[in-house]
């Protein structure tokens, strides 16, 4: 057999067995029809090397060599601008509110930015800026958590001044006069524990006096609507739930909005394990009150 023949049939039986693994390396649901991949393959792997050169020849030489691409006019080179330097305006609002300072303290790395949120902090009202000090005093960085000490000791220090000055007050005054400053005492104390700045073991103890103070003023003034929420507020915290339920019943009696007082006397009646009238308190809400959003989906549940 000619040496030709031979390099021809061995090159034929060569690119046959490529085509064979080439067409089980396709996947299963591409092999279809089969002699048409198989014959598409193999042809390939046949015309490869004759192909080759000519395409060689004509996509790169004849390319290259034609006048019709001239690259020069394609781009123009310019110089890169310079930027006007402004300073950045500082906005006298912050940006975020609570959830979003939360989530500065817990996942950002600058402690710039940390100090930013503090700052920003700083302006919010007490019961929004706690969570976020709190949060910061859990921080890896000392001047962080020293910065939010500081505030978080000076909102306490302000409060505790005040129930001083009225403690003081009433050691000095007698008769009706007591009343105010009785009232200012339960009031502070439970600013106290309604934001949370006291240590757990404290807060018995600040329950305690702030339902003394509390009661005190009743004795003096016991139609007082609002001293009676407050009591039954406090009453609510300490855990006593069907002292306050009367309480919020009393302040009712004594002039108070039926509306404002619903939602104490629902979560009253839960505690009271009084199902059915939780219900009834809500549904009266509920018709009441429209566009109570943060209630709409307690309404909505029980009614």
């Amino acid at each position: 057999m000619p040496l030709f023949s031979r390099y021809l049939l061995i090159y034929i039986a060569a690119n046959t067995i490529l085509s064979v693994l080439l067409y089980f390396g396709v996947p299963r649901a591409q092999r279809r029809p089969a002699g048409g991949v198989f014959a598409f393959m193999l042809f390939f792997c046949l015309a490869l090397p004759v192909m080759g050169p000519f395409a060689m020849l004509l996509g790169v030489i004849v390319a290259l060599r034609s006048n019709r691409m001239v690259w020069a006019d394609e781009f123009q080179l310019t110089a890169v601008p310079l930027l006007p330097l402004r300073v950045p305006k500082l906005r006298s609002r912050a940006r975020y509110g609570q959830g979003g300072f939360m989530e500065v303290m817990k996942n950002a790395v600058d402690p710039v930015r940390k100090f930013a949120v503090l700052f920003a902090a700083a302006k919010m009202k007490d019961r929004e800026a706690i969570p976020v000090l709190r949060a910061a005093m859990k921080d890896a960085n000392d001047d962080v958590r020293l910065f939010a000490y500081s505030a978080l000791y000076k909102r306490e220090h302000t409060i505790t001044e005040r129930i001083a000055e009225s403690v003081a007050a009433l050691e000095k005054t007698e008769g009706e006069e007591c009343f105010k400053f009785y009232r200012a005492a339960a009031e502070s104390y439970w600013e106290l524990y309604y934001l949370g700045l006291s240590a757990a073991s404290g807060e018995r103890h600040i329950l305690q006096q702030a339902g003394s103070y509390a009661e005190c003023a009743l004795e003096m003034k016991p139609r007082d609507g609002s001293l009676h929420l407050l009591h039954g507020r406090i009453l609510m915290a300490a855990g006593e739930a069907q002292p306050a339920f009367d309480e919020f019943l009393e302040a009712g009696r004594c002039g108070m909005a039926r509306r404002s007082l619903l939602p104490y006397l629902a979560e009253a009646a839960f505690y009271c394990r009084r199902f059915g009238d939780v219900k009834n308190y809500l549904s009266e809400l509920k018709a009441e009150a429209a566009g109570i959003s943060r209630m709409l989906p307690v309404m909505e549940y029980w009614t």
